[in-house]
Order: C-alpha cells, then sequence, then structure tokens
C-alpha cells in the first residue's frame, strides 16, 4: 500500500449499495459517483425540495421536505477545483469555485451537470448574522460551543462556522470548518449532529467482515480512527481514538484488517486494535514485543498477523499477540503485504519477499525486471501473486509459471499502485488512473473519462462483488464494473 505524504482533502461519503439494476440506475446515473463528506463544509442552501452543501470537492444534494433531510438518497455534483460558496435563488443554485461561477436549476435532473456562467447576477447582502449574536447552543457530547460561535471538542480543536440558515419549519443549520453539520431543531437550543457517512477526510484503508464496511484513513484519528458502515441497515458507526500509551493520537490509518471481534489498524506510529465486543481500545501488541513503528500494511493467514513496515515484516500469533521481526536486519522499506498461494509475500523498495521457516526470504522474480521497487501484491482465483512494480506486472501461479509485461505497454508507462484480481481480468490502479487487462486476450484498456472516472493517481482499490472502490486525490470513487450492456472490455 502507498503511503502518503500529506493528508488529502478529498473524503468520502458512502452510499447505500443497490441490489438490482434498476436501483442501481435510480442511484447512480452514470455508474460512478465520488463520495464527498460533509464535515469540512463551506456552504449550505435549502431550495424548494432539496438541502445543498457545498464542499471543497464539490456540491452534494439531500431530498428535504417538511424539516427533514433524506440523507440516504443523496447525489453529488464533483468539481475540477475548490468550490468556494454556494447560493440559492429561486429555483436556480450558484455555484463559485477557484476557476469560475457555474450554476443549475435545482430540480433538474441529476444528468443535468453544472455549468459555467459568464454574467454572475446580483445578489442581496446577506445581513443576518450567522450564528445569530448571543445565541448558544447545548452541543453533542464531544463538542463545547465557544462565544462567538466557535466550536471546540474534547482535544481542544476549535472549528469555525462557515454557513447557516432557517428552514420554513423554523429549524435551524449551521455548517463547520471541519466538525461536520449541526441541525437545531424548532424550539429547541440542542444541536444535533447530522450523522452522514465516516468521518475521515481521506480513505486510505478499506476492508469488510462480514455485512459491514471499514473505512479508516483520517487526517486526525483522535476524531475518526474508523468508521463502520452496516450494509444491511444502512447505518454508520464513528469509531474515536482514545488517548493512552497503546493509541497514536498523532497518526493515520494506512491499513486496517479484522479478525473476528478485532478490528487492527496500521499507522505510522505503529499498529493498534479496537475489540468489537466490548468497544474497546486495546494494546495490539503484548508485552515482551518488538517495537513496531511505520506500519504500512497487514495481512492475516493462519490465525498469524503480518506487518509490513519500513524496518522489515513482523508477526505474531493473533491470539499471544507478541510480535517478532522475521526479516534479516537491514532488510526494510516495505510497502505492500498479502498472501497468495498459502504464502505471505511481502514487497517494497527491495523487492519481493517470501515467509520461509521462521524468517522471509527473497523471492527470486524473474529476468531482473521486478527485483526492486515493488509497490503491491495480490492473490488471484487460482493461488496465484500478481506483483505490481514501477518496470512490470509479474503473475507467479502456484505450479511455477509466470506472466511478465510490461507498464510500458500494459499501463502506457504508469506506475501501478493497487492491483485487484478476478479470473478474466487485472484491476490496475496506476499513476494515470484506472486500466483493466484482460487476461484472456491480454488487452489492456484504459478507464477515464469516457467512464467517467477521473484521470488522476488511484492508491487503493478494493473490490466488493460488483462494485470496485477507487481510492484518488478527488475523493473515493464506486464503480459498477459488471454491466452486462458494457461490451467494451
Amino acid at each position: 500500500m502507498v503511503l502518503l505524504n500529506r493528508c488529502l482533502k478529498a473524503a468520502l461519503i458512502i452510499a447505500l449499495i443497490g441490489v438490482s439494476i434498476s436501483a442501481r440506475r435510480t442511484w447512480e446515473p452514470t455508474d460512478v459517483m465520488p463520495l464527498l463528506s460533509t464535515r469540512g463544509a463551506v456552504g449550505i442552501e435549502i431550495s424548494e425540495t432539496y438541502f445543498w452543501v457545498a464542499v471543497p470537492n464539490g456540491v452534494l444534494r439531500f431530498p428535504f421536505w417538511a424539516g427533514e433531510i433524506d440523507l440516504a438518497h443523496w447525489e453529488a455534483f464533483p468539481f475540477d477545483s475548490d468550490v468556494r460558496a454556494i447560493v440559492a435563488v429561486d429555483d436556480s443554485i450558484y455555484v463559485f469555485a477557484d476557476n469560475g461561477v457555474y450554476a443549475r436549476r435545482a430540480h433538474d435532473f441529476y444528468e443535468v451537470p453544472f455549468s459555467e456562467i459568464a454574467e454572475v447576477p446580483r445578489f442581496a447582502p446577506d445581513i443576518g448574522g450567522c450564528p445569530p449574536e448571543g445565541v448558544g447552543y447545548s452541543m453533542p457530547h464531544g463538542y463545547l460551543w465557544l462565544p462567538g460561535g466557535t466550536i471546540r471538542d474534547f482535544y481542544l480543536n476549535d472549528y469555525t462556522i462557515t454557513n447557516c440558515l432557517n428552514d420554513d419549519m423554523g429549524n435551524f443549520y449551521f455548517s463547520t470548518d471541519g466538525a461536520g453539520i449541526f441541525a437545531v431543531p424548532f424550539r429547541s437550543n440542542y444541536a444535533q449532529s447530522l450523522s452522514f457517512g465516516p468521518c475521515c477526510d481521506y480513505v486510505s484503508a478499506i476492508a469488510k467482515h462480514g455485512d459491514k464496511l471499514y473505512f479508516a484513513g483520517c487526517c486526525d484519528i483522535s476524531l475518526c480512527a474508523f468508521t463502520i458502515y452496516d450494509s444491511i441497515d444502512g447505518g454508520f458507526q464513528h469509531i474515536a481514538g482514545e488517548p493512552g500509551a497503546g493509541f497514536p493520537l498523532d497518526s493515520w490509518v494506512n491499513d486496517i484488517i479484522c479478525h473476528e471481534n478485532m478490528v487492527f489498524i496500521a499507522t505510522d506510529r505503529g499498529i493498534s486494535a479496537y475489540d468489537l465486543t466490548n468497544g474497546v481500545w486495546r494494546r495490539a501488541a503484548d508485552m515482551g514485543s518488538v517495537p513496531i513503528e511505520d506500519a504500512m500494511a497487514m495481512a492475516i493467514l493462519n490465525d498469524s498477523i503480518y506487518i509490513a513496515t519500513e524496518d522489515g515484516v513482523y508477526s505474531a500469533d493473533l491470539f499471544s499477540r507478541l510480535f517478532s521481526v522475521r526479516t534479516p536486519v537491514g532488510v526494510g522499506r516495505f510497502r505492500d503485504i498479502n498472501f497468495a498461494g498459502g504464502k505471505i509475500y511481502a514487497v517494497g523498495d527491495m523487492g519481493v519477499w517470501v515467509n520461509g521457516d521462521t524468517i522471509f526470504k527473497r523471492f527470486d522474480t524473474p529476468d531482473g525486471s521486478i527485483t526492486n521497487f515493488v509497490d503491491c501484491v495480490a492473490e488471484g482465483p487460482d493461488g496465484e501473486a500478481v506483483f505490481g512494480s514501477r518496470s512490470g506486472i509479474l503473475i507467479y501461479y502456484p505450479d511455477g509459471r509466470r506472466e511478465v509485461f510490461s507498464n510500458t505497454i500494459t499501463l502506457d508507462g504508469s506506475r501501478p499502485y493497487d492491483i485487484e484480481v478476478t479470473r478474466k481480468h487485472l484491476w490496475i490502479g496506476a499513476a494515470r488512473g484506472l486500466y483493466v487487462y484482460d487476461r484472456k486476450f491480454h488487452k489492456s484498456t484504459y478507464l477515464g473519462e469516457r467512464y467517467y472516472l477521473p484521470e488522476t493517481p488511484i492508491y487503493r482499490l478494493f473490490l466488493d462483488g460488483d462494485w470496485l472502490w477507487l481510492s484518488t486525490e478527488r475523493g473515493l470513487f464506486r464503480f459498477f464494473w459488471n454491466e452486462p450492456d458494457r461490451v467494451i472490455y
């Protein structure tokens, strides 16, 4: 997995997954939708039947009636440049972005995009004050309302109100620059958080366990270490950090993995474990373990957990959790780790390493093409191991057969960051965007704007049935790849 050197502003929300083609077309008319977070909203507006939220990388639209916001039936409109403000006038919505002003009718179908306009209409000045001067509100657990409209959390982080408004029912709403959106019901001074999607700004780790999806990768994991999305009831649960020696509050999540009732997260400060049954954080490593830092990726095989780090590969029995280093001295800078064909492969700047009896040994790659600087490893349906490196992609089968193809031919010279493998395809997240490689006909197809997908680096892929999730600099995309009418690939 690729370590991001900075927290990106792109973030996410999660959509409910449609189970039929008709539901999918209703929810996602273009097969793909960027998932935008409401945590750092820059403005909110209400039209006749919609609640609008402007975020730095786009605009969200929710059905709205009788003072109720339907957070489940959302629609997202991405923007290429940062959004600064949103204004509703009559039946029109105006969005002010860095590269111009855009508008659309509020009631238009989703397929109608925002269009740039040359002449900006004159708007009445906003002199109402936001928030109302001298008014205070009782905040939900974890937040405190300060004089002047500043919101402070338990970790002494201060947030500013970016916009506020009233609806026809007397309800009051205000958005913030990092704490999310709050609603104050009519004749009440108690603010309620609009809990919509994960609280992370950027998702760098995705895992699935049973009927639940686990998302992680926040800039500040003290507020949200990871989010649990229940695909059955559509509910969200946000897991906050916990001050203590066993939890790295000043880091962010690089990988997440689940085992029975435990969720493990890998961070720059090591690993932590959350007990789902009792709802508490526990020490991930037992007393006497070798200290672990700069954890990049994790894998579980036969009740053992393996950690790829900058300093080497560590492993432990999941019951004792007594970690030891499993690579020779001086071997490190690992980027990914995964199991394939009953073996554990760790990859990084020093090439591919495979687990032996007690320590990892160098894996013999063919003709030197994938000797060093390997970024990712994935398992295929027949136990084959697929490695992605700067120079090429290697498929290694359990019977010893190997396939090697060059990035220059397959990926237009792009560097692969992550790979998902099926019997027919290799889905490759690369520096230029998403590629799909037909394993039978040896044909590579670039899926860019023609498929409503971003032509930007894709750092992580996650295949979940008919959906392919893509983590990018512009947020998280999900792609319905199993479209029966699509014959291009």
